[in-house]
């Protein structure tokens, strides 16, 4: 319906199931005279992938840091346990921390491993105090120190920690991270109402949820598509 007389009209291209009628042949990946867009080839994905390169130390965590200092005489060292000491200050975060260092083939003992020390309340530089959930983390090779001024703040640090890991030879460099978070809402969303995920995918999502830091999980469970509820 035309708005400026109220007259009716049908739009040619829905008056047809013939595509021909307005759908031009595909000959080109040039959408105008400016797109310099390279289509993903074989050739050109192998190209690219081939100039990669190993990240150092800290560009390694993701999402970056706010800040990294790494020492000129920074050493590498293995690591195949851990002992956490201040662990109860992870509350109820502290199970999926043993749980996520394990799948990675990390031990968690009382002692004899690595140490890490976490600090709950500790004071933070300015720049970053003050922000729910950052943290600040000291890795040496003698032992590890994480500081927060809450729980969440704590786990960060020790994804920081697994990110840091080299999980080819198990080792990790000495670096200082200072880091808070540039979002308060970090989600992610599994629409299972549309495209229904196992419950092995949806446990999976969220170890990887938790090493990239993610603190939202939208779980779509009902919409008008589909209903993923078992009503009894």
């Amino acid at each position: 319906v035309d708005e400026r007389d109220k007259s009716s009209a049908v739009i040619p291209n829905t008056d047809t199931e013939n595509l021909r009628d307005f759908v031009v042949p595909y000959t080109s990946t040039v959408r105008t005279t400016n797109d310099v867009n390279k289509p993903a080839s074989t050739e050109n994905r192998y190209l690219a992938n081939k100039s990669l390169r190993v990240v150092s130390a800290s560009d390694r965590i993701v999402p970056k840091p706010f800040r990294t200092v790494v020492s000129p005489n920074a050493q590498s060292f293995r690591i195949s346990s851990v002992s956490l000491s201040g662990a109860d200050s992870l509350s109820q975060l502290q199970d999926g921390v043993s749980e996520l260092m394990s799948k990675l083939g990390i031990e968690t003992t009382d002692y004899g491993g690595h140490p890490i020390a976490l600090t709950l309340g500790g004071s933070l530089p300015g720049d970053i105090a003050g922000v729910d959930e950052a943290y600040i983390m000291d890795v040496k090779s003698i032992g590890t120190t994480i500081i927060a001024t809450d729980a969440a703040g704590l786990f960060n640090g020790l994804m920081s920690f697994l990110g840091l890991l080299d999980v080819n030879d198990m080792t990790i460099k000495e670096v200082t991270v200072q880091d808070k978070p540039r979002f308060p809402y970090r989600g992610h969303q599994i629409d299972a109402a549309r495209n229904f995920r196992s419950k092995e995918t949806v446990l999976k999502t969220l170890d990887v949820m938790a090493l990239y830091k993610m603190n939202v999980l939208h779980f779509a469970l009902t919409n008008d598509e589909g209903w993923r509820l078992e009503i009894p």
